[in-house]
């Protein structure tokens, strides 16, 4: 996923304007249990994949095999952090460490990481070094040509996906002064995010 961090700042209502025009109100079909996940069978025979789909009320996702998702979800098309229950429906207007999900269940982050040093306050600064801290963050180290990696391994049961990619995204706008990043969170609690520095100095 590559994207500038502004993407994510979107309005609570043009999030749920999305999401309502992803689907109907009330989608006809049926559940279907596989290999110990959930699927959404269709009316028409097919199955929800890579979609939200709003069931008796609920919003849920699908994946790309068209599992049910749980636990924190970035929705790329939006750039929006969400948190699934272990039912899969969608989670809203909770607290969590770092932020919270406002009422159309889209993650509101606390704090907004810093484009780079410059910009941030002493206030900031405090507040950052006190997540890098928590979380034990590693320095990026060089990977090639003005290319740096962070990796770090978590708890999926119990991190705050959220709140600890913003902790890495001010690591990163720390240590360099305009760059291009990309990440990736794996299902078995691997975070690796890599930048590439535009050597702004």
């Amino acid at each position: 996923m590559i994207f500038q961090w502004k993407t994510i700042l979107i309005t609570s209502v043009s999030i749920m304007l999305s999401m309502q025009s992803l689907s109907p109100a009330y989608a006809a079909g049926q559940w279907e249990a596989r290999d110990e996940h959930w699927l959404w069978q269709r009316e028409d025979g097919s199955y929800s994949t890579e979609t939200w789909e709003k069931i008796n009320n609920k919003w849920y996702y699908f994946n790309s095999d068209g599992y049910m998702r749980t636990g924190w979800f970035f929705d790329s098309s939006s750039q929006t952090w969400y948190r699934l229950d272990d039912s899969g429906a969608m989670a809203k207007g909770e607290q969590w460490d770092g932020g919270y999900l406002d009422f159309s269940g889209a993650w509101v982050s606390e704090k907004i990481p810093p484009l780079n040093s410059f910009v941030s306050t002493e206030e900031d600064d405090a507040y950052w070094q006190q997540k890098w801290q928590k979380y034990g963050l590693p320095d990026f180290s060089a990977r090639g040509t003005r290319t740096y990696v962070l990796t770090y391994t978590y708890d999926p049961a119990s991190t705050v996906l959220p709140d600890l990619y913003n902790a890495v995204y001010a690591k990163a706008a720390y240590t360099f002064n305009g760059f291009n990043a990309s990440w990736s969170m794996s299902s078995q609690g691997r975070l690796t995010f890599t930048v590439t520095d535009f050597n702004l100095y």
